[in-house]
């Protein structure tokens, strides 16, 4: 079983911004959400994980069924860049409104948010 990181160029101007840990944390699920679907066998699993180099910051997580799959990072910034290009600020509000708790909850691992 292998990991891989991927970090999204578009996504990562954000990050020298702490204000907008926020939206990008719902950037990425929303793009995970939409790409879930079109995954190749090879990727047993995708999510939003913290990285911890030079400070802290969410980015997408793969985790592949074996050690020796191919590098499907390509084929992912792919298909992450063609979503943001299609999607709107409205669908991105509505999946932050529909998805208040996952966001909140991937937060807390960057911040100490308040009890709910």
């Amino acid at each position: 079983m292998g990991y891989q990181i991927i970090e999204l160029e578009s996504v990562d101007s954000l990050i020298q911004n702490s204000n907008s840990l926020e939206i990008q944390v719902a950037i990425l699920l929303l793009l995970i959400d939409k790409i879930r679907g079109l995954l190749p066998k090879e990727i047993e699993e995708i999510s939003l994980i913290k990285v911890e180099y030079l400070g802290a910051y969410p980015a997408i997580g793969l985790k592949y069924s074996t050690q020796d799959s191919i590098d499907l990072e390509p084929f992912i910034v792919e298909r992450c860049e063609h979503f943001m290009g299609l999607l709107s600020i409205r669908n991105l509000l509505d999946f932050m409104n529909a998805n208040k708790f996952l966001i909140n909850e991937k937060l807390s691992a960057f911040i100490d948010l308040p009890s709910q």
